[in-house]
């Protein structure tokens, strides 16, 4: 619930308030999963490997979001 008013008040405030809005309520969600997943991965493929996928779950939005982030920045 925290995080749908702190959605509205950055909504309401902030200018790009769009893409701010949906990481501020991505946020609580990507953790109450990711502990999970990250402690199944330990358990079973041991520490390394959820070093590793945490680095790929990481660099996936990155690499996904450079192009849009260059078509938005060209004139």
């Amino acid at each position: 619930m925290f995080s749908l008013a702190l959605t509205v008040f950055v909504a309401a405030n902030i200018a790009a308030s769009l893409s701010t809005s949906l990481a501020m309520l991505m946020i609580p969600r990507v953790v109450a999963a990711g502990v999970p997943i990250g402690t199944w991965i330990g358990g079973h493929l041991g520490w390394r490997k959820t070093f590793i996928a945490v680095a790929v779950a990481g660099t996936a939005p990155l690499v996904t979001a450079a192009p849009i982030h260059r078509m938005r920045s060209s004139p």
